[in-house]
């Protein structure tokens, strides 16, 4: 597939209506000036005026629909690009790679190789491209060979960007809402409070159908209509087709307005189908609108036939109508300042995570998603599913350290424990609702984390049976029994990835990932009179001894939770630095009892007072958000 160059029959002269590869005609869009797109280009920035002009008398105007590849692997390199407007994406096999934003120049590699692309580069939205030919290049690096060292600099500015995304600040989005309800009121109060929201991070614009001024192409309206505000929400209603079409083509991200009480049916599985024709690669995620927080969400999954999740998640937004938070919630996922909590494994330490939550709603520090692995998940669970504080110790304290010993003991084929009881602490939590939950259900976006010992890898839980998923995270092996899960067997997360700070970025777009990290570098030694093959009852009588002095001999609970906590901490000190969290919060926790809960309690206010004063100490508190 031949890109536009010099002559080429698929590129447009500027100002004329633009075809696509594929021949599709769109509207005239404004026409630019290649000199003003060159000059704001750091490779071509520092040029002299001479060589400025002969570059932009070879450059040509491509307009691409959205959905159209740009570049796909393996074609040659004859181009290289700038967008000048719109969102393309880089695609490497079936993966993802980033999001190419305006004023951005890319292609160059294949250029100044020779050689064929490595990745695909596809139009996210209706986009417009400065394209100059390979030929022109290698004439300009003729004349001025200092310019490669310009292009390495440009491509290593490139990798640190991807490694670590670009600040929210420095982000501009256009949104697309499509009401999907019949309830005008509904639409209208979501539509002022999610503009409101993204006010607070920047200039912010509502675009609707009756703002198009007569007689002027939607293309070349919302061109300068974005050029004045960093956000845009378009009310993309349906009444209109082609307005609907522009919105969508338009949209770096398609949210659907949707009532709580209405599950999806034919016709929004339509609408679905119809935006994926649209706009192939623009996410579609779903803002269920609640009238009340009186009962928590239901049925969510039945929205996913429907969505396209992006590379970032969550697809769906929970939104109680009247708390203004929620929208902001929505506004900061959306542009990219989301903040994520990640609640590591521990036992009983996992009894700090409710005083670190407990500092972060103190210190001001929003929480808009939440992931955890092992006794990590049940508590993210709780703060998932906006509990406040004193009901998420009721229910924490009251199930784990009210309910007496937690394990139901068995005949150990598998394992010391049924499992049994923890099922039906999980299930009856939240006054029963738990039984029935799916993990989207949360009012905030939710994961956890088990590890499949079938197929030795970590299972991240986004959907699926709440409490089966919570159960997985937790199951200690040895002491409860594995939990199927389709093929899979599954075993308590901390096996593979015991703070999954590398899934909470995967799931934000940028934003800010905090993790609580309860692992202790030390944690047990060798008690005075350990002998090196004891029996049991040289170990019992050992303890006996032990009692109440010296170095406490581990149980077979201790080191079965140490063994599992060993991969984790080495992991930590191995883990690239592209997913390490932007804040550690490692209350201190050593010396924990192994399982008993009763004397731990006293660790929710180790939490808080340690989590409090770190954040104090770092300025979290004075943050912005």
């Amino acid at each position: 597939m031949k890109a536009p160059g010099d002559g080429g029959s698929e590129g447009t002269e500027k100002g004329t209506v633009g075809q696509g590869r594929q021949g599709r005609a769109r509207s005239a869009a404004p026409s630019i000036d290649p000199i003003e797109i060159l000059v704001a280009t750091p490779l071509f920035a520092g040029l002299p005026d001479d060589d400025l002009a002969a570059l932009a008398a070879r450059c040509r105007r491509w307009d691409v629909p959205a959905g159209q590849a740009v570049l796909r692997e393996g074609e040659p390199g004859d181009a290289l690009y700038v967008l000048v407007r719109g969102r393309l994406r880089v695609d490497a096999g079936e993966w993802a790679l980033h999001e190419i934003r305006p004023g951005e120049l890319f292609g160059e590699i294949a250029v100044v190789t020779r050689k064929p692309r490595t990745t695909s580069v596809y139009a996210v939205r209706d986009s417009e491209l400065l394209v100059l030919p390979a030929v022109a290049f290698e004439e300009l690096v003729g004349r001025k060979p200092g310019i490669l060292r310009e292009v390495s600099r440009v491509l290593v500015d490139r990798l640190l960007t991807v490694d670590r995304p670009a600040a929210a600040g420095d982000t501009s989005l256009v949104v697309a809402a499509v009401p999907v309800t019949r309830q005008p009121e509904l639409v209208e109060e979501s539509l002022r409070e999610l503009v409101e929201a993204f006010a607070r991070y920047g200039s912010t614009a509502c675009g609707r159908r009756q703002d198009l001024p007569e007689g002027t192409s939607v293309a070349e309206w919302a061109h300068h209509f974005e050029l004045a505000s960093q956000y845009i929400v378009y009310v993309a209603g349906r009444e209109d087709p082609e307005w609907f079409t522009s919105c969508v083509r338009q949209a770096d991200r398609v949210l659907l307005l949707a009532d709580a009480a209405c599950p999806p049916g034919p016709a929004e599985r339509a609408l679905g189908r119809e935006i994926s024709e649209l706009a192939p690669y623009t996410p579609v995620q779903v803002v269920l609108l609640h009238r009340s927080s009186e009962h928590l969400p239901h049925a969510t999954a039945a929205w996913a036939p429907v969505l396209r999740p992006p590379a970032s998640h969550p697809a769906w937004h929970q939104v109680r109508l009247g708390r203004s938070e929620d929208f902001r919630r929505v506004a900061r996922l959306l542009s990219g300042r989301g903040c994520g909590i990640v609640l590591g494994g521990g036992g009983p330490r996992g009894l700090a995570h409710l005083g670190v939550m407990e500092a972060l709603d103190d210190a001001g520090v929003p929480v808009d998603a939440v992931g955890g692995t092992s006794i990590g998940a049940l508590m993210g669970m709780f703060r998932a599913l906006d509990l406040e504080r004193d009901e998420r110790r009721r229910q924490a304290l009251g199930g784990l350290v009210g309910s007496g010993f937690l394990f139901s003991p068995t005949l150990p084929v598998m394992s010391f424990s049924s499992g049994r009881k923890i099922r039906r602490l999980l299930e009856s939590g939240c006054g029963g609702d738990l039984g029935s939950m799916d993990v989207s259900d949360c009012w905030l976006p939710f994961f956890c984390v088990s590890a499949s010992i079938t197929r030795a890898v970590s299972v991240v839980h986004d959907q699926g049976h709440l409490a089966t998923a919570v159960r997985a995270s937790l199951s200690l092996p040895g002491l409860l029994p594995p939990v199927r899960h389709g093929d899979d067997l599954l075993l308590d997360g901390g096996l593979l990835n015991n703070l999954p700070v590398d899934v909470m970025r995967e799931r934000l777009d940028g934003g800010t990932v905090i993790a609580v990290d309860l692992g202790v570098q030390i944690e047990m030694r060798v008690p005075e009179g350990y002998q090196e093959t004891p029996t049991g009852w040289q170990l019992l009588a050992l303890r006996l001894k032990q009692r109440g002095r010296g170095e406490p001999l581990p149980s077979l609970i201790g080191v079965l939770q140490r063994a599992k906590e060993l991969a984790a901490i080495d992991a930590e000190r191995r883990q690239s630095t592209v997913h390490r969290a932007d804040l550690y919060l490692r209350p201190p926790v050593a010396g924990a009892p192994s399982l008993d809960f009763r004397a731990a309690r006293d660790l929710v206010d180790v939490g808080y007072r340690s989590a409090l004063a770190q954040l104090q100490e770092e300025g979290w508190t004075d943050r912005r958000w």
